[in-house]
């Protein structure tokens, strides 16, 4: 309780920035990590970004993924942000990771064809080099599978997004 008041204030006095290069609203790239695959991201205001990705799950399975993420200027550096916020992962297919039940002593096994559901956070940060339409990232979070069973994971993922 003691530092609720100081986060508050700290949260109050970070400045706020649109998180995209060159002030282009959407952008496109590739992700490696949880999952590896397509990303797209778009600006819906100064604070709030929705990202989605889609792409192969390291655990086997076809993954979708959507975040919304608001902004803060921590670093007070125009071209690095960190973001974090709220996001839902869909898993496809059979495999092994977060989102599965246990099976003949495999804890982590899903059958094929079924689907898997989960919640999660995320960190992240991002880079922009000035004048350029190119967005470096990195973000981390933990998860919780939902559907078929409770499951626990944690993400971690690198891209880079162009801005057309």
């Amino acid at each position: 309780m003691k530092y609720t008041i100081p986060l508050l204030i700290a949260l109050l006095v970070v400045q706020v920035h649109p998180q995209t290069p060159l002030g282009r609203k959407t952008g496109f790239g590739i992700v490696l990590g949880e999952p590896t695959g397509l990303t797209i991201k778009t600006a819906w205001s100064k604070q709030t970004d929705l990202s989605a990705s889609l792409g192969s799950s390291y655990f086997g399975a076809l993954r979708i993924g959507v975040d919304w993420t608001w902004n803060f200027d921590a670093f007070h550096d125009p071209t690095v942000h960190l973001y974090i916020g709220p996001g839902i992962a869909l898993g496809i297919g059979g495999g092994s990771g977060i989102l599965y039940r246990s099976v003949k002593g495999d804890y982590y096994y899903r059958a094929s064809g079924e689907t898997g559901l989960g919640i999660r956070g995320v960190i992240g940060t991002s880079g922009m080099f000035k004048d350029e339409p190119f967005e470096f990232f990195m973000e981390l979070g933990p998860m919780i599978g939902l559907v078929p069973a409770i499951g626990s994971s944690f993400d971690l993922a690198l891209g880079v997004r162009f801005y057309p």
